[in-house]
């Protein structure tokens, strides 16, 4: 079955996406039982995000996909046979910011967090349709900025993310920035090195032993009863988020 809603799957996971970059992953969640649905890389975004999932689709709601059109005709043609109802997007005009986060919104609860003065047009009147509710930011990384723990509980880096989260009775454990590897970048995003695997479970890229709030992370997933997943003993590297799509409903 598909995971209903975004990011928050209620049974182990059977399949997620990812970037066709980070092959590295394959076989740890091979072992977890889960495929990976290899997002294409992209011909116009930046050579550290051009592999990034979260750069290029973005989950709506059980079977809905929303693709960048640049991307779709490659993703569609191999991942039919999935099930997903996908709707065509624009592609990216460029590689920089703003231009390049325009899939980049944190899908939360009955909200969707990010710039949604920037996002494309398609995804966000599908949001709309679903009855999203915008909550707007300045950071353009949303959905990377952001590592959700529960559907009542984040951990991010981000200050404006972390006071809007809050103002929606979120719990919010507000990090460090840093400690997260993104080759080309002084660091990358806690959110974009996660992605939950079961309602239980939250699966990181690497380990966060280099991390400067490694304590506070770890007692925080404790706290609400989720453990960590290293599927790497590298350190956490930045892969634009681990994103569950299918789970087993058991």
């Amino acid at each position: 079955m598909f995971v209903e809603t975004p990011n928050l799957p209620q049974s182990p996971v059977k399949a997620v996406i990812v970037g066709e970059k980070y092959s590295i992953l394959s076989e740890p969640l091979a072992n977890l039982g889960i495929t990976p649905i290899y997002v294409p890389n992209s011909q116009i975004l930046s050579e550290y995000e051009n592999s990034h999932a979260d750069m290029l689709v973005c989950h709506l709601k059980g079977r809905e996909l929303a693709l960048c059109g640049e991307i779709y005709d490659s993703f569609v043609s191999k991942y039919t046979d999935f099930g997903f109802l996908f709707v065509q997007g624009s592609a990216h005009t460029g590689n920089e910011y703003p231009s390049d986060v325009s899939y980049n919104l944190l899908v939360f609860g009955n909200r969707y967090i990010g710039r949604g003065d920037v996002a494309d047009s398609e995804l966000v009147k599908h949001l709309n349709r679903h009855g999203f509710e915008e909550c707007r930011v300045r950071q353009g990384y949303a959905k990377c900025s952001v590592c959700i723990v529960t559907e009542s509980a984040v951990i991010t880096a981000d200050s404006g993310i972390a006071t809007a989260l809050a103002a929606t009775g979120t719990e919010v454990l507000k990090i460090s920035a840093g400690g997260i590897d993104l080759p080309g970048c002084n660091y990358g995003f806690i959110g974009g090195a996660s992605g939950k695997i079961s309602k239980h479970k939250l699966a990181f890229t690497g380990r966060l032993d280099n991390h400067p709030d490694i304590e506070q992370i770890l007692r925080f997933l404790e706290t609400h009863g989720v453990e960590p997943v290293w599927l790497t003993d590298l350190p956490c590297f930045d892969v634009g988020s681990i994103l569950p799509v299918i789970e087993t409903g058991k």
